[in-house]
């Protein structure tokens, strides 16, 4: 039976919850203008990150290290 699909919305807000998830267990405690890299945050939801980064690029809401593709991510 096939996975069902997620919404993007749904895969771009996944993408910013486990970032914020991921950095704060760093000494910092702080997730804001952290970097993390992308393929650690795919890992991490069993997605492959890259489509949910472009939703969430998009929306504002990431920036990354402008690679294309992106191997770095943070929160705005």
């Amino acid at each position: 039976m096939p996975k069902p699909t997620r919404p993007k919305a749904d895969l771009a807000d996944r993408l910013c919850d486990a970032i914020k998830h991921l950095t704060a267990e760093r000494a910092s405690r702080s997730y804001a203008l952290q970097w993390i890299a992308l393929n650690e945050v795919a890992r991490h939801l069993g997605i492959a990150a890259e489509q949910a980064a472009a939703l969430a690029l998009l929306r504002h809401r990431i920036i990354t290290d402008g690679g294309s593709p992106p191997h770095n991510v943070s929160l705005i």
